[in-house]
């Protein structure tokens, strides 16, 4: 990926530096826990011996320099824990942190804020189509990260969730912006091995690591989140976003080669659910593979049995769902594909199974000094085999540029237009959309 091939190089740089600051932070902390050496016991005598022979007033030379310098433990921040750089990498493996010393801790606050405007293709057959054209809020988020020796907790606001269409509201226009906490987790890291208990993004898929604020493209693929009933046919993704459960994994770098390793249990009812729709809990688990800084390849499983319907009129429905993903980035050039499919099955009404699949790739190229980024996204998706003609294919066509001010402030201008279209000409709809979204993050 092109942003992340620069973002690693900026990284490298950063971590040598860091690697720097880091050493003679040590120098200062071993200053403030030892004693003074031999030798300088020495100095200090022929100091005192010169001061003597002179008559001049002793000088005060204090035991250590840190003691003047370092402020108290308390106050001492965790600059191990948050760098900025990790907090930005787009490989999901960053967000977990690894634990530090026993007086290190600190609090730190960061977010974004997305912004935009949307115009949809009028379909005279549906005039819910293009019916809200007009300004929108993606994001407005913000994230408090606490840590204290091995321990991280994460707390993530957002003031801009859209709850997507119901049945009394099919536009956007009727739906209004919900508070919603997305993640809250505690963490406990040693050595690259994890655990994290609380409500997080399931370990499955490689774009639902990925922070929105670091995305190529202002909207989700349809094996991710589908299709809003307002801009097209309804659909269910593939991949979950965010669900509460218990979180183990594992990252580690062997010369080129990194090793992540996740596996999750958890509710599988969604975010924000006070508890699980089943008496089963769903498991999921995913590995990745970096060779270098260019190549990435990952494969994700999950398992779900949920529970649907109203009561008393309940009945289960069982997700089985396997993905692939590859990623290859040199040289301001990146390129990207996924794969995900879902075997869903109906043991209380004994239905034949269902299957659905889609891909995604994604290709496009920084351009150095103008900070410019063309991107295209060609996708697939098919619903459900248990339909003919249900198949939806999407072009995306975009271009991106990037600034950045004050050292950690940063301003994304997004712009992309959407070819959709249909199986089969008895269901085409004329829904293609214009997007431009701004992002701010600090």
């Amino acid at each position: 990926m092109v942003w992340k091939w620069k973002r690693m190089s900026f990284w490298s740089a950063v971590q040598n530096g860091f690697f720097l600051f880091l050493c003679f932070g040590s120098s200062l902390l071993y200053a403030e826990d030892h004693p003074p050496t031999q030798e300088k016991r020495k100095d200090e005598a022929l100091e005192k011996k010169k001061a003597s022979e002179e008559n001049l007033p002793k000088k005060s030379v204090p035991a250590s320099s840190a003691e003047a310098s370092s402020p108290p433990p308390l106050l001492k921040t965790n600059t191990l824990q948050r760098p900025l750089e990790q907090q930005r990498l787009d490989d999901f493996s960053a967000r977990h942190l690894r634990g530090v010393g026993l007086d290190q801790a600190g609090i730190s606050l960061s977010g974004f804020l997305q912004a935009g405007y949307r115009w949809t293709q009028n379909d005279p057959q549906f005039l819910r189509l293009g019916d809200s054209d007009g300004f929108f809020l993606r994001r407005a988020r913000i994230r408090m990260d606490s840590h204290w020796w091995k321990f991280h907790a994460v707390i993530t606001l957002d003031g801009a969730l859209d709850p997507r269409a119901d049945p009394m509201s099919l536009s956007p226009a009727q739906r209004r912006f919900d508070v919603a906490l997305r993640d809250a987790f505690l963490q406990f890291a040693h050595e690259g091995f994890f655990v994290s208990f609380g409500q997080m993004r399931v370990s499955f898929g490689r774009l639902n690591q990925v922070s929105t604020a670091n995305q190529h493209f202002g909207l989700f693929p349809l094996i991710d989140a589908g299709e809003d009933s307002a801009f097209g046919y309804p659909s269910r993704g593939i991949i979950p976003g965010r669900d509460l459960g218990l979180s183990v994994g594992y990252d580690n770098r062997f010369g080129l080669i990194g090793v992540h390793l996740r596996a999750m249990v958890y509710n599988g009812n969604g975010e924000r659910r006070f508890g699980n729709d089943s008496d089963l809990p769903a498991v999921a688990g995913r590995a990745q593979v970096d060779i270098g800084s260019f190549l990435k390849l990952g494969g994700s499983i999950l398992w779900n049995a949920r529970r649907v319907g109203e009561e008393p009129n309940l009945y289960d429905e069982v997700d089985l769902a396997f993905g692939g993903d590859i990623g290859f980035s040199f040289a301001g050039f990146f390129l990207e594909g996924e794969f995900a499919g879902r075997t869903t099955s109906f043991p209380t009404v004994n239905q034949p199974n269902a299957f659905s699949y889609g891909f995604r790739a994604d290709i496009g190229y920084r351009i150095p000094f103008v900070h410019l980024e063309p991107v295209v996204r060609f996708e697939l998706f098919d619903p459900s085999d248990q339909f003919n003609n249900d198949q939806l294919i999407y072009i995306t066509i975009g271009l991106n540029w990037y600034f950045t001010f004050l050292k950690d402030h940063e301003i994304i201008l997004r712009a992309s237009y959407t070819i959709k279209l249909e199986e089969t000409p008895d269901r085409t709809l004329n829904n293609d959309q214009f997007h431009l979204l701004m992002q701010y993050r600090l």
